[in-house]
């Protein structure tokens, strides 16, 4: 063997041991029978697979020991976390609260990064594709995380291959929204009033794969209503218009409706939870209002990159448990309608791998066609 094949066989072991190419390639691989090798004369067959095993024990090992030393450091840099929707969203604001107990509890950085658009298939997308490191993390949510592989042809990612779960973070109803000026004092008028209207009312989303889109397609789906979906790119957007009378209705995370409301700028109707929210005492539920089937919640949770370490992966989740059973994180959280959770990996990829399955169903009998 040569000092090119010499070099040929690490590299093939590297590869390998990072996951770019299969183990199996290795045994396919062979140099010419017999060959010289500088200065030590030809080397037979035995010889030869000797110095294979010798250089893929090298390698692996060289791996392995720099793979393990990085892992044991982490984190010693800066790490990111995007979120696929603008800042002042339910996602952004959840995403700062870990960012900031991670911060403090794993002596780095973690930095919000907000990548917006395509109902946050750009965020997830860009996460995705990072390397599988531990730096580039997702502040993961039922839309990008459970929506988006049903109501897109192609996403940009698999929601149920391309990430690993880390931890869930909290839980939270939407809030039923309308303008101020609108003669809607209740949910079953709201419900009313659209049969009324048919064609003529309009409703407000942050995009299709979002619990605002879903809400509203699933109510329309029940009752046989009429309404336009508009889209924006945001909640924050989308509350700017409904303020504006821009639109007649939208429901959005409690966390980022609730301001506006004690603000009077909008008028709540209903809670989308089975029982009312704290943070909101005075509006009833769906279930109240006499409509039990359209009990919606959000989640959103941390994932990452498919193939980011075990180890990382652990290290983040015990993190952001911690971070959730701070008292004064919990008190936070509910004072804006957020119940903290906090979750092993498995809990939280258990919990995605239901919703998908549950509004898939949703999604195909309310015959919303993928885009």
């Amino acid at each position: 063997m040569d000092v090119k094949e010499f070099r040929i066989a690490e590299m093939l072991w590297i590869s390998a041991f990072r996951g770019n190419v299969g183990l199996d390639i290795i045994p396919q691989w062979r140099p010419a029978s017999r060959v010289y090798i500088e200065g030590r004369g030809r080397m037979g067959r035995n010889q030869m697979r000797r110095a294979i095993l010798a250089v893929s024990a090298a390698a692996a090992a060289r791996w392995t020991l720099g793979n393990a030393q990085a892992q044991s450091r982490y984190p010693d840099r800066p790490v990111r976390i995007i979120v696929g929707y603008p800042p002042g969203g339910g996602a952004d604001f959840l995403a700062r609260v870990a960012a900031q107990g991670l911060s403090q509890r794993l002596g780095q950085s973690f930095v919000v990064d907000n990548r917006a658009g395509a109902s946050g298939n750009i965020g997830a997308t860009t996460a995705a594709r990072a390397e599988p490191d531990g730096y580039t993390l997702l502040m993961g949510q039922i839309g990008s995380n459970a929506l988006s592989n049903a109501l897109y042809v192609n996403p940009g990612f698999n929601a149920a291959t391309d990430f690993k779960a880390i931890s869930l973070v909290a839980e939270l109803p939407n809030v039923v929204l309308v303008p101020n000026r609108s003669p809607v004092r209740s949910f079953a008028e709201l419900i009313s009033y659209a049969r009324a209207n048919p064609g003529r009312l309009t409703y407000g989303s942050a995009g299709t794969a979002s619990t605002i889109f879903m809400f509203m397609e699933l109510l329309k789906a029940r009752y046989r209503l009429d309404i336009t979906h508009v889209q924006y790119r945001g909640s924050a957007p989308m509350q700017t218009a409904l303020i504006a009378g821009e639109v007649d209705m939208t429901n959005d995370n409690i966390t980022t409706a609730m301001p506006q409301v004690q603000a009077g700028t909008v008028r709540a109707l209903a809670v989308t939870s089975a029982r009312r929210s704290e943070a909101l005492p005075d509006v009833p539920s769906v279930v109240e209002a006499g409509f039990p089937d359209l009990v919606v919640t959000s989640w959103f949770g941390l994932v990452a990159p498919t193939r980011t370490p075990a180890a990382i992966i652990e290290t983040v989740s015990r993190g952001v448990q911690q971070t959730l059973r701070d008292p004064e994180i919990i008190a936070r959280l509910r004072q804006l309608g957020a119940v903290a959770v906090g979750s092993t990996p498995e809990e939280y990829e258990a919990l995605m791998a239901r919703e998908r399955t549950r509004w898939a169903e949703v999604i195909r009998v309310a015959g919303v066609r993928p885009e």
